[in-house]
């Protein structure tokens, strides 16, 4: 099944963005405007076991939302990520089964108008079958990769942050230099 996605995602020819930095937040500028990150690979402590390497939004009339950073009301989001794992992802994988990340819809500002409710999806990343193949690859490339994504089905009008973290909390990284994943859009 992975495959296939990979493929499905592969062939679309998305545009891959950078995502717009949140207000207030200390993030430090991200330079790159293409929408990929040159992601090292390692398995050191230094290196989260996942990183994002390319992300996209796309509204439900098919348009890049992110280009714009705007999408339409009533209408479905979906956010494409490619995620690259290193050999501490493996190793997570085999000890757990599996590893998996969440991706946060959350209206701005907390308690703004009624609408479309928050909503976290979350996203299995591997299984204990993919285990071998996946370390096959981080020993050939330094990384394995993994296409993967999430839709939130309908957003009212307003601003919208979408975050993606580890089930701890913790924000996962994007681009280089890293950054903490998050992307605001306006919905209207």
């Amino acid at each position: 099944m992975a495959l296939c996605i990979a493929l499905l995602l592969g062939g679309t020819g998305a545009r891959w963005i950078t995502p717009p930095e949140p207000q207030g937040a200390p993030v430090r500028p991200h330079p790159r405007r293409a929408g990929t990150a040159a992601w090292q690979p390692g398995g050191g402590s230094a290196r989260p076991p996942l990183a994002v390497t390319q992300w996209s939004l796309k509204s439900g009339n098919g348009e890049d939302a992110s280009a714009t950073g705007r999408a339409p009301a009533g209408r479905p989001l979906t956010l494409r990520i490619t995620l690259a794992g290193n050999a501490a992802a493996v190793a997570a994988l085999r000890d757990r089964g599996s590893l998996a990340i969440e991706v946060h819809w959350t209206r701005e500002p907390a308690g703004a108008v009624p609408g479309a409710p928050n909503l976290v999806t979350r996203l299995s990343i591997g299984h204990p079958g993919l285990a071998d193949r996946l370390a096959a690859e981080v020993r050939r490339t330094g990384f394995f990769a993994w296409h993967s994504w999430a839709q939130k089905s309908s957003l009212s009008p307003g601003v919208w942050s979408v975050s993606l973290t580890y089930p701890n909390g913790r924000l996962l990284s994007c681009g280089t230099p890293p950054t903490p994943c998050r992307f605001r859009i306006r919905v209207g």
